[in-house]
């Protein structure tokens, strides 16, 4: 069973997990839901961004990318 906190504030919101094995896991997201970063590469629909934050292997799997000239 896992435990979750999450705070949103203004500018970020933080998120806290404790894992089954009491493993504890941080991190903080803009609270705007935007990941700011850029596409350094990309190959087949696939894209690599580049950021100054450390997201998790497989972090943005499933989600989609829009441009916002797209709208």
């Amino acid at each position: 069973m896992w435990k979750i906190w999450i705070d949103t504030g203004g500018t970020f919101t933080d998120c806290i997990a404790v894992l089954g094995d009491n493993t504890v896991k941080r991190f903080k997201v803009l609270s705007d839901g935007s990941l700011r970063s850029f596409v350094s590469s990309s190959y087949e629909n696939k894209l690599s961004l580049s950021s100054h934050l450390s997201y998790p292997k497989d972090f943005l799997k499933g989600y989609k990318v829009y441009d916002d000239k797209s709208e």
